[in-house]
């Protein structure tokens, strides 16, 4: 029986696609620079075939030198005016702010499976003002983000519901992961921390950082931002994947901590 709900999914998920496919108006592919990497990546997915999408800075924050922003072929996306502050580009060249003022750390926004969905939405609104008649198709493909993004939190509250884990209030880029660790039923730790109770999540990635978590556990979770193929600075990345994926590595972490 089980067997037969994998297989029933599978085949409405090929549908999905496809007809998400077939909504699609081959129009000129749409350049877009996104300010932001995560917001480059949810745009690749709801755009779709229809969009070739670049960062203005990797996950490493470091600026893309081969990117030309004055070049009138791109479209821009910022998070808002504050993120906007950092680019130069000459007018009439097309930037779309995601919120107007709000200054929005996007990392810990898109991170937090309760705010995703939002600016996947902002970003379908971005889209379908650009290109009016493939509206249907970003639809389609905001509608399949959801959907997976979902599917991705419920494997992790199966796995990790009721899990401890250790969060350093000192690590900023840790701290982004709390509601993504809240969403899957963690109890997050703080203060001092007994190390056969959690695992430690960590994202610093400097010597001294190191030490520090090193000192506290043996059992670390280290946060790895999505990797792109620099070749081709390519930001087409399957993100519910993605979230599953940070899941099921923190669920190995804690099982094998169980097991020895």
């Amino acid at each position: 029986m089980r067997s037969f709900k994998l297989v029933l999914i599978l085949i409405l998920a090929l549908s999905f696609n496809s007809s998400s496919e077939a909504d699609l108006k081959q129009d000129n592919i749409i350049n877009i620079a996104a300010v932001n990497p995560w917001i480059a990546v949810i745009a690749s997915f709801i755009g779709g075939n229809n969009v070739n999408v670049t960062s203005v800075y990797d996950f490493n924050f470091k600026l893309n030198k081969n990117l030309d922003l004055n070049n009138y072929n791109y479209k821009v996306i910022a998070v808002d005016s504050e993120d906007a502050k950092r680019i130069s580009v000459k007018q009439g060249v097309e930037v779309w702010y995601l919120f107007k003022d709000l200054s929005l750390n996007i990392e810990a926004a898109v991170l937090d499976p309760s705010m995703t969905p939002f600016v996947a939405q902002k970003v379908m609104t971005a889209l379908a003002t650009w290109d009016a008649g493939n509206y249907n198709y970003y639809q389609r493909r905001l509608a399949e983000f959801q959907t997976r993004l979902s599917s991705s939190v419920l494997v992790g509250k199966q796995l990790l519901n009721g899990s401890k884990i250790y969060i350093n209030l000192e690590d900023e880029s840790a701290m982004n992961l709390y509601n993504l660790f809240i969403a899957a039923g963690c109890e997050i730790l703080s203060g001092d921390l007994n190390s056969s109770q959690a695992v430690v999540v960590t994202a610093n990635y400097n010597k001294p950082a190191k030490r520090k978590v090193k000192n506290l556990s043996k059992n670390i979770f280290e946060f790895k931002r999505p990797e792109v193929l620099n070749a081709e600075n390519s930001y087409n990345i399957d993100y519910p994947a993605y979230l599953h994926d940070l899941y099921i590595a923190l669920w190995n972490i804690i099982n094998n901590n169980k097991a020895n």
